[in-house]
This record gives C-alpha cells, structure tokens and sequence, in this order.
C-alpha cells in the first residue's frame, strides 16, 4: 500500500467567517466574494465552527439472534454552532433576538425594538467559509433556522458574545440541506483517485 500522508492535507482554520442572506438565496458555486443580499456576520471567537452531523438509529432485533439483523437511520440532522464576538453587528442581533434585521435600522444611533414571546421560526441561507493558506472550504444551507442561543453573557472582563446553533433543512424540491466546495489549494490530491 501507497504511503499517502501529506502534511498538506492538515487543516486548520487561520480564519472563519460567516454569511447570512433571505433564505432560498442562490448558493454560491465558486469563492467568489458574496456580495448583496449576504451580509458579514462578522468576527467569531477563536473556537471558530463546530458542524456537526448527528444520526439517530434503531437497531432491529429478530427472534433467533443476539445481534441486530438490521440497523435503520431514523434521523440525520446537520448543525453547526458559531460564537459571534461582534454582539452589536445588526444581523448578529438579529438572528440572536430572532426579530427582523430591519426593525434594527437606528435613527441618530440608537434603536428600540420589542422582543416576541413566540418563537418567529424564520429561516434563513447561510454560508460559512474557513480558511488555512491558500485551502478553502465554503459550506452553504439555503434553509437555515437559529435552533438555539447560548447565554447572554456581558462581562466587565470580556467581550460580550452570542452563540447560536444553526440548523439545515433541505429545500422544496429535493434541494440538500447542507452543500460543500473545497478548494484543495496546490496540494496535488490526484493520486487518492488513479
């Protein structure tokens, strides 16, 4: 067997980055710079993104054996969870109070809005890009709800910072609730496929 190990195929984010724009808006086919409708969501802590894919099973048991003869996959949710530390970016506020990023536009820089006692359940399309030298992962869900949000924690020793748990839903239409582009920079990865 063909020794593959490349120390080229380590990563680690130098930097993340995240994107949010009305839901259903076209995903991205390339790294082009994302311009209008996305907004920057603005720096996240150094903890960067945690995705997550979490599988629920049932094993089906038969008469006769000790082992399950089948496994069934009953659930498969994707997640990601992010720390904002721009806790006064508007479109921060916005998923994270969940209320309309336009209710949020100051006049003379102050704004006041009210807070809903009934969850809004908007969704929204995503991106999150990472980067690590010239390798690059962008990955985008175009039906995206804020499922949770940590405590809102103001310190008089840190930055206040908001995290939230984004989850990805598939589309109308078949369309995948997560998608992916890699870019492999100069790593030459061409041998893993001959």
């Amino acid at each position: 067997m063909t020794d593959t190990r490349d120390v080229d195929l380590t990563y680690a984010a130098s930097d993340a980055i995240c994107f949010l724009a009305p839901e259903g808006t076209t995903k991205p086919t390339d790294f082009s710079d994302l311009a209008a409708p996305w907004v920057c969501l603005g720096w996240m802590t150094q903890d960067g993104l945690d995705h997550k894919m979490n599988q629920t099973t049932k094993e089906l048991l038969a008469a006769g054996t000790l082992a399950p003869i089948r496994t069934l996959f009953t659930a498969q949710t994707r997640t990601t969870d992010v720390v904002m530390e721009e806790a006064l970016n508007p479109a921060v506020i916005s998923l994270y109070e969940d209320v309309p990023l336009a209710s949020l536009a100051p006049t003379s820089g102050v704004v006041a809005y009210d807070l809903s006692d009934i969850p809004t359940g908007t969704k929204y399309a995503i991106v999150t890009d990472t980067l690590d030298g010239d390798h690059r992962v962008r990955e985008y869900g175009g039906h995206v709800m804020v499922t949770a949000r940590g405590d809102e924690k103001v310190s008089t020793i840190d930055a206040k910072q908001l995290q939230m748990t984004f989850t990805y839903y598939p589309g109308p239409g078949g369309i995948p609730a997560k998608s992916k582009i890699i870019d492999f920079g100069t790593t030459d990865v061409s041998h893993f496929f001959s």
